[in-house]
């Protein structure tokens, strides 16, 4: 959402153009599918939309990457670097794990990051004993 909203006020900024949420989600997707961005005009001219949405991505992927370094790194520049393995989970996944790989080299992403939260919940519930459900319900 935050590249969204980048991407969104640079071409306006440049162009003079307000995006759609469709066109917005449809070309940073296009990044990560390698499909065809929308095709965006402002008049007869064509925006190439491509160059502002990597920027956008980029800027994002820094943003996470000084996050986690402030919160996990060490006094010696490691970040994660006490974890034997740390994965990457959710949507965002798709569009920032180079940048935090380049943070964290040992960083895997879970297959079909979108849903690796929900997995993991639900192998936790379906391996709760009764008395931790009993527990839950405040019984």
């Amino acid at each position: 959402e935050s590249a969204g909203d980048i991407l969104k006020q640079g071409i306006q900024a440049a162009h003079r153009r307000i995006l759609s949420p469709s066109e917005v989600r449809g070309t940073i997707r296009a990044l990560v599918t390698g499909d065809a961005p929308p095709r965006i005009f402002k008049g007869a001219q064509e925006i190439d939309m491509m160059p502002a949405a990597r920027s956008a991505i980029s800027t994002v992927g820094e943003q996470i990457v000084s996050y986690v370094s402030r919160e996990w790194g060490d006094e010696l520049g490691g970040v994660a670097s006490a974890a034997r393995r740390a994965l990457l989970i959710g949507g965002g996944a798709y569009y920032f794990t180079d940048s935090l790989k380049a943070a964290i080299p040992h960083l895997e992403t879970a297959r079909a990051p979108e849903f690796a939260n929900a997995f993991g919940y639900l192998a936790i519930g379906q391996n709760a004993s009764e008395e931790a459900w009993a527990r839950n319900r405040g019984q």
